[in-house]
Parts: C-alpha cells; sequence; structure tokens
C-alpha cells in the first residue's frame, strides 16, 4: 500500500472524528454569536417547538391563519429582535442585546400564528421542545434558553450526521462535506425542523449505500428503520417523498437469492411508508391547513399550466436564469435571515471541496456490478423526482398565477439530496496497479481538499457573522 493509500485509509477511518472536530467549533460559534431568531422562519419554529414544548402537538387556526398558543414572552422577544431580520443595515446592539436577555417566561398564554411551520409534524421538533422545557423548568431567561436549544439541536444533529458518515460506504465524504457548508451548521444550531431532516436524509442515504456497497440482505428491521427515516423526511418536507423510490434500486437485496428482484416486497415497503407519511401529514395539518391567499391559487396555476403545457420549459430555464446563482449561495450558506453574505470568493471556492467530495464516490476498489447502471438511473429517478416536486409545488403554493419563473425556492432545500449525486457516480474500481497508484493519489488529494476546507469556511463564518451583527 503506498503512501497516498494509507492516507486516504487513515482519513476514512477517522472521518467521523474529523467532521465533528470541525463541526462543534463553527456551529458552536453559530448557535451562541447569532442574535435569537436571525435563522430562515425563526419565529415560525421557535413557537412550533414551544407549543409541543407546552404538550400541543397539532396546530391550529388562528386569526384565519396557522398557528396556537405560546407564551407572551416569546412574543416580546420577536418584537425586539425581528426588525433586524432581512435588514443588514440594522445590527445587534447593545442596548436592545441588554432589553432581549431581560425578557423571563410570564407563563401567559397568547395567540400566535405561524402559518411556515404549524402543519410540520411535532417529532421533528423533539430536541428543540426538550431544551425548551429544561430551559422553563430552570427559569432561565428566553434567550438563554433559545440558545439552549441552539446548541442542543447542534449536538443531535451532529451526532446523527456523524452516524451516516459511520456506516455510509462511498457517500461518506459526500455527506461530510456537505454537513459542514455554513448553510447546513446554520440550521442544525438553529430551532428549525431540518435539525432532524437533513440528517435523516443523510443516514437515509448512507443506508443505501451501505447495503448495496456490502451487498447486504435487506431484512424487516431494515424496512422499518428505513421506512421511518423516509417518514421523517417526508413530513418534514412532502416533496422528498421521492426518496422512497431508493427501495427500488437493482443493488438492494431483499431476498437471500441474489439476483432475486422481489418486486412485490418493495412495492409494499413503498406503499407503506407513503401511507405512513400521508397519515402523519393529515394528522398534524387538518387543523391548521390554511388555504393560499392571493395573487396566489392553486386551481388558477393549474388551469394556467394545462392551456399553457409548453411553458413549462420556459418557465424552468427562466427560473434557473433568475434564481440560479442564488440557488448556489444559500446553499453553501446565506447566513441570518438569507441576509448575510459570505465573501464572494468563497461561493466560487466552495465548488471545488463539493465537486471533489461527490467524485471521491468513484474511487472505489470493488468492480462495478452488473446492475450498477440500474441503481444509477434509480437514484437519479430519486433526486429528478424530488426536485420537479419541490419546484412544482413551490409553483403552484407559493408562486401568482402566471408568472413565467418559480418563487420561493432556497438552496437549503437542496442540502439533504445532495448527496445522492455522489451515489449516482458509477464505481471505476482498479484494474492494474498505476491505475491504482493514480486513483489513490486523486483520492488523497480530493480528502485533503474536503477536510481543509471547512477551516476557511470557519474564518469566513466568524467574519461575516461579528461584522453583520456586531461591526
Amino acid at each position: 500500500m503506498s503512501h497516498f493509500e494509507r492516507l486516504v485509509e487513515l482519513v476514512r477511518q477517522k472521518l467521523v472524528v474529523i467532521y465533528a472536530c470541525l463541526a462543534i467549533p463553527t456551529g458552536l460559534f453559530l448557535a451562541m454569536t447569532t442574535p435569537p431568531l436571525q435563522t430562515p422562519d425563526a419565529v415560525f419554529h421557535v413557537y412550533r417547538a414551544f407549543q409541543i414544548s407546552n404538550g400541543d402537538f397539532v396546530a391550529g387556526r388562528v386569526a384565519g391563519s396557522s398557528g396556537g398558543r405560546v407564551d407572551a414572552a416569546l412574543v416580546e422577544l420577536v418584537n425586539l429582535v425581528f426588525p433586524m431580520a432581512a435588514h443588514a443595515d440594522k445590527t445587534y446592539e447593545p442596548a436592545t442585546r441588554a432589553q432581549a436577555n431581560s425578557v423571563r417566561w410570564s407563563g401567559r398564554l397568547v395567540d400566535a400564528e405561524f402559518p411556515g411551520s404549524a402543519i410540520y409534524p411535532a417529532y421533528a421538533y423533539i430536541p428543540q421542545a426538550i431544551a425548551i422545557r429544561v430551559g422553563r423548568a430552570l427559569d432561565l431567561p428566553v434567550v438563554r434558553t433559545y440558545t439552549l436549544a441552539c446548541v442542543f439541536d447542534l449536538l443531535v444533529s451532529i451526532a446523527l450526521t456523524c452516524w451516516a458518515i459511520a456506516i455510509a460506504r462511498r457517500t461518506s465524504l459526500a455527506i461530510f462535506a456537505v454537513g459542514l457548508l455554513p448553510c447546513t451548521l446554520m440550521l442544525f444550531s438553529s430551532v428549525s425542523d431540518e435539525v432532524m431532516m437533513i440528517p435523516a436524509c443523510f443516514l437515509l442515504i448512507a443506508y443505501a449505500d451501505r447495503f448495496q456497497h456490502d451487498n447486504r440482505l435487506v431484512r424487516t428491521r431494515d424496512l422499518v428503520i428505513g421506512g421511518a427515516l423516509a417518514t421523517l423526511c417526508i413530513t418534514a418536507r412532502p416533496p422528498y417523498a421521492g426518496m422512497v423510490l431508493l427501495a427500488f434500486m437493482p443493488g438492494l437485496r431483499f431476498d437471500t437469492a441474489e439476483h432475486t428482484y422481489r418486486l412485490v416486497r418493495r412495492l409494499v415497503a413503498v406503499i407503506v411508508t407513503m401511507l405512513v407519511s400521508f397519515g402523519f401529514i393529515k394528522l398534524f395539518s387538518h387543523a391548521a391547513w390554511a388555504p393560499v391567499a392571493p395573487p396566489r391559487s392553486v386551481s388558477g396555476q393549474m388551469q394556467f399550466l394545462m392551456s399553457n403545457p409548453l411553458g413549462v420549459p420556459v418557465i424552468a430555464w427562466q427560473t434557473f436564469r433568475t434564481w440560479g446563482a442564488f440557488y448556489w449561495a444559500s446553499f453553501v450558506g446565506i447566513l441570518g435571515w438569507l441576509d448575510t453574505q459570505l465573501h464572494p470568493v468563497y461561493y466560487r471556492v466552495a465548488v471545488f471541496p463539493v465537486l471533489l467530495a461527490m467524485l471521491a464516490s468513484t474511487f472505489n476498489r470493488r468492480q462495478p456490478r452488473a446492475y450498477a447502471m440500474g441503481d444509477i438511473g434509480v437514484v437519479l429517478l430519486v433526486g429528478v423526482s424530488c426536485l420537479a416536486m419541490i419546484f412544482g409545488s413551490l409553483y403552484l403554493f407559493w408562486t401568482p398565477v402566471g408568472q413565467m419563473f418559480v418563487d420561493g425556492v432556497q438552496g437549503r432545500y437542496f442540502l439533504g439530496l445532495a448527496p445522492l449525486l455522489a451515489l449516482a457516480l458509477p464505481p471505476l474500481g482498479t484494474r492494474s496497479d498505476k491505475r491504482s497508484r493514480t486513483v489513490a493519489v486523486f483520492a488523497a488529494l480530493c480528502m485533503t481538499a474536503v477536510v481543509v476546507f471547512p477551516v476557511y469556511s470557519y474564518l469566513e463564518v466568524l467574519r461575516a457573522i461579528l461584522n453583520r451583527y456586531y461591526a
């Protein structure tokens, strides 16, 4: 084994430890330094988390919208700090900080609207609800309780991502790289439902990767675990329903006989998962669902599309042309309430470690199997179907009728799906010593770039947050 092969093997063995050592400092900095409620939809998420911590698992209707009962102190904190959101000229001034730190739990419940999170399942907010419950029990100020929730969420997310990296095979470096992007760590250190949802996506992809790579038999308990992970992904983000199609990968063994496909068993697993997911979605949204308001209309948008089917490719192109750069920037990381840009050079540099992490999945000693192309086709179908549902749902529910590009899509919606790209790339195998050495050198360079890049990320996050809120 060459020095480069030893380096690659060492990094692979220690990848979980390296991830934790890199993720915790950046995540803690974001959790402790970002002002309260300065992440996307944080107000909606903290209201929903409080509601669940108070034992109200299903939201309802409030003043014609969706919401529920929350502590009046939370509303007071929102009124203090929300003016900073999406206003890059407003900093976290000492007077505002002192006033926010003085807010304490009142025990008085008031109605609050949070349509952006009311329909999400209660179990997606378990870490947040636990931390809020503990903070209230200890009589911590509201801001300290919020920070406690962010730190606890971070540790839970990192632990789940470490689990995904540990069980993954070819996708481990891709999960590592995506899990260390500033956007991912910002969400991990927030009160968003993505604290659970993104690691669940990582785990589902990692399990598919592991069972395919090791040619392991998928038993009933494995189907239960996979179904639970898929249900969490789907109920927290319904367009991720396409993830259940991973069950149709030919490389996943559903029978002791290696080349028996067992289509019926796969169909049953998919149908049961979808029915359970749909049941949970109805359970948590039936009382809180509110129709979209003008100028948006689902029926109007459907009529527009049916009367103009050839406009769909035009809409797709115009959407990419209008928002493409924003998608990449918000995938990598626009911090705060999408108001804290990193340096433009950072977004350009980030292309390389992300792509290298995906390409690293092809450096595999195993020879490609006969059904590798079938696996690739299924994984691509999963990715395309999820993306189509993301854009389609936001075109129907969020975009004004007749508009020729899609509104509302953010790069963070793609974080959980990104490792699918690594799973879709075919393993190249190594048929000669010379090729093996070349692959080892390239793999070592890829791993070095991917492992070193988060140090640059930490420094850039530090600069951006301090300049945005404390300059």
